[in-house]
């Protein structure tokens, strides 16, 4: 896959919240997750539903990877690991640094962020914005680092990317100071129904009807949802938020986008997805559709 960088914006979903993000020739990985999103002791209940499209090593190694919070399925200790070793520049929000120290990267290697903060890579903007959620890996750190979101503006396109969040007015703030964006990648739970639903908003998520309001108030042209699919970490089907989330989007008339797990698209050109999770021959050929080619 992308053995050569991209002038234009080219996304590609690893699955859940993991992306890999060129632009203006710069390789951003967001949140990279490629095998557990729990503690090694419960592993086994939080494996992947599909598998990585590409393994760490087949990845172009990124010029900078960045994590929107301490959480495991966010941020993952093997993979922090394995990027230790090269001269990948990690942005971080305020106090995850030292949890990757720790893992061996280096500190001169690691940019810690408090909301509004910005830097500059090559021609792109980085900037960490707020998010409403929280933060640990464990009893007792609880809410001891930061967590943020994240917004990249480039010459060649301009993205935000919420982590995990529940809906508040920082998205309208967001969309004020930093937008507008060419897309948005959103976090995405099922929505009550009946009067049923997932205590989604108490764990500092969204349901869908939350999700397109955020990407109304950031001001994106195109919504692409994450933190789906491939994990089971609520009580809902797994392709039901985004089901819930295609009726939102007709609502709206909004522009959705929703490519296979390590299908690549490049917004230079007129994207076009499909709900693959519909059409069952296409589920079947799933593993062989999905393949991100090294």
């Amino acid at each position: 896959m992308l053995a050569k960088s991209s002038q234009s914006l080219r996304v590609t979903w690893l699955g859940h919240s993991s992306l890999f993000v060129e632009v203006d020739n710069t390789r951003l990985l967001i949140d990279p997750v490629f095998e557990y999103a729990a503690p090694s002791f419960f592993a086994r209940w939080f494996e992947r539903n599909v598998d990585a499209p590409v393994s760490r090593e087949d990845l172009p190694i990124p010029d900078v990877i960045l994590i929107s919070h301490d959480h495991y399925d966010h941020l993952e200790e093997n993979t922090a690991r394995y990027y230790a070793n090269t001269d990948v520049q990690f942005f971080v929000p305020l106090g995850v640094g030292r949890h990757l120290e720790k893992w061996g990267v280096k500190a001169a290697n690691i940019q810690e962020f408090d909301w509004w903060e910005s830097q500059q890579f090559n021609s792109v903007t980085i900037t960490s914005a707020p998010a409403n959620h929280n933060s640990g890996r464990g009893l007792f750190d609880s809410n001891k680092t930061l967590w943020s979101s994240w917004a990249i503006q480039a010459n060649a396109g301009s993205v935000f990317y919420s982590g995990d969040s529940a809906y508040g007015e920082h998205f309208k703030e967001i969309g004020e100071r930093l937008g507008p964006f060419d897309l948005s990648f959103i976090e995405v739970a099922a929505n009550v129904k009946n009067g049923k639903g997932y205590p989604v908003e108490g764990w500092g998520h969204m349901q869908a009807a939350h999700t397109m309001q955020a990407h109304l108030d950031v001001r994106a042209e195109k919504l692409f949802p994450v933190h789906w699919s491939t994990y089971e970490l609520f009580l809902h089907r797994w392709d039901e938020p985004v089901n819930d989330l295609i009726a939102e989007a007709e609502t709206h008339n909004a522009d959705l986008v929703t490519p296979l797990v390590g299908e690549s698209l490049d917004f230079s050109q007129p994207v076009r997805t499909t709900y693959w999770w519909q059409d069952r021959l296409q589920w079947l050929d799933y593993s062989q559709l999905a393949q991100v080619q090294p």
